[in-house]
């Protein structure tokens, strides 16, 4: 959870790039401050929900590499076992309540637009993960097939 002092000066930050960003022209070198800020904050969330499922699944595959990146992208690679889908659905929501409960929504402006992105991006990265599962499984049962 963020302090307050700490809510005060991001949120006084972001209210510094926004007006940055509000009295430029696009294509300027400030033009595109609230992307990246939002980019990076997103990329962040994004990386925390990969690493706890990726490693979650690589744990609960036992594979057995020589190290964890490997590991990680071998799990990555397999797709979500369509059980755990409900898991990171849940996952996901509490990430988006998480926002406002540790503060962030108090950080970035409302018209950031910041938890809809979020979600957006964790959606996206589901359904990559998803249909990445559903081809494994596709790929399987066609090789049944022409035995």
């Amino acid at each position: 959870q963020l302090s307050e002092a700490m809510i005060a000066e991001l949120s006084a930050a972001c209210v510094v790039a926004d007006n940055l960003e509000g009295n430029n022209l696009p294509g300027s070198a400030t033009s595109s401050i609230v992307a990246e800020v939002v980019g990076c904050f997103i990329a962040a969330r994004v990386q925390a929900f990969e690493a706890f499922f990726d490693a979650e699944s690589a744990s609960a595959d036992d594979v057995r590499t020589t190290s964890r990146r490997e590991a990680l992208s071998d799990a990555a690679k397999v797709g979500v076992p369509l059980g755990e889908v409900e898991k990171r659905c849940a996952w996901i929501k509490a990430e988006l309540r998480n926002i406002a409960a540790k503060g962030w929504s108090r950080v970035f402006p409302p018209t950031w637009n910041v938890p809809s992105r979020l979600a957006h991006r964790l959606s996206r990265r589901l359904r990559v993960s998803i249909e990445a599962e559903l081809s494994r499984l596709a790929g399987g049962a066609a090789r049944k097939q022409s035995s």
